[in-house]
Formats: C-alpha cells, structure tokens, sequence
C-alpha cells in the first residue's frame, strides 16, 4: 500500500494536451481558453506539477517544496513568451522553493516575484533550469516568467 500510495504522490500533475478531436484540454485541471491566452487551474491534488504536451513541444514545471495556489489559475500564451501563476507558500518560515521549467521556447526569459526582477535565464534544448523562488512570510506570491529577448 506504501508503494501504491508514494507512486501516486510522485505521478499526481495537471497536464495540457492539444487533443486531434476535442482542442486543448486539461488532464487533472481546469482549463478556459480566450483569443490570446490559456488558463489552467490545477486540481490533481498536489499542484505541484504542470506539464504541456503538445506536438513536438514538451514544456515542465516543477515546484519541489511549494505548490500553484488552490483555485488560482496557470496563465499563459500560446507561444509560451508570458507564464503567469500563483505560488502558495506551505510553510511559515521564509525560504526559496525551486522551480524547475524545461521546454520554453528559445531566447532570454525574466522571473519576477510581486513584481520584482530575481533573475534572467537563456533555456538551453533539453536543458532543465532551476530557478530559486525566495519566499517570505506571504502565503501567496505572484509569479511571471516572461521571454524578453528572441
């Protein structure tokens, strides 16, 4: 029963497929799409994961300690320039949290916490960034990840 049960903390994700017959759809989230972006709310449980399967593109989000907030909704664009989510604190302390993003599209990317600048990345093919998200004494934190050069 351990196995069962660590095996499906370990599998639990929100994953957003392009589907032949039905569009875009969301395997353990809610997802509404308007002209120019696409929301996702997780409800796999965890909300630790978020993964975009789609064509050859294969675009990962990870968070080791923390997770996306509870109702609040994965914003992004098609082409992937702009990721917008909320990160909800599980702890009281201050901390950093990794994120770990795999798959954008190239070119130079921002991070910003509340709406300041933590640091700037190049994702590199097949290459996994991981990224220090500095969490304070908030239990919510905008998060944006957004393509500025390429």
């Amino acid at each position: 029963m351990d196995l069962g049960f660590g095996a499906a903390l370990r599998t639990a994700a929100t994953v957003v497929v392009d589907d032949p017959l039905f569009g875009f759809f969301a395997y353990g989230g809610q997802l509404t799409k308007n002209r120019s972006t696409v929301n996702v709310i997780p409800k796999d449980g965890l909300r630790e994961r978020f993964h975009i399967i789609r064509g050859e593109q294969r675009f990962h989000m990870l968070l080791s300690r923390d997770g996306f907030a509870k109702d609040k909704p994965i914003v992004l664009n098609e082409s992937l320039n702009e990721i917008r989510f909320t990160l909800e604190s599980r702890s009281s302390r201050e901390h950093t949290t990794e994120l770990r993003v795999s798959g954008l599209p190239a070119g130079t990317y921002e991070v910003t916490t509340d709406d300041l600048s933590i640091l700037t990345f190049t994702p590199g093919k097949g290459k996994e960034n991981i990224i220090a998200l500095p969490v304070g004494e908030k239990k919510e934190i905008a998060v944006v990840i957004r393509r500025i050069k390429g």
